[in-house]
């Protein structure tokens, strides 16, 4: 089970992490994972999913495969809601 607390602390002092940096820090599988983050931190506009496009040798000539998806899935705290997330409260 995840301590949410303790995932919450973990990504305001990280900022940005991605899901397989948290994955095996939580160990916990990544699509275990992507829905707890979605409910609890992406849904309420406080974490952030960004999907990196470069390839494993991080250039983009395609000359290597593309790396893990759960190591390309990149995720940041934004340290105060959008506004619009305030107003549906």
């Amino acid at each position: 089970m995840i301590n949410l607390r303790i995932l919450k602390a973990y990504l305001q002092q990280n900022c940005m992490v991605t899901l397989k940096e948290l994955s095996e820090l939580f160990q916990v599988a990544p699509d275990t994972l992507r829905p707890v983050l979605e409910l609890h931190f992406v849904h309420k506009e406080r974490l952030v999913q960004v999907k990196a496009e470069t390839h494993a040798c991080g250039n983009l000539c395609g000359a290597c495969s593309l790396e893990n998806g759960a190591n390309r899935e990149l995720y940041y705290w934004r340290s105060k809601p959008r506004l619009n997330a305030i107003n549906n409260f």
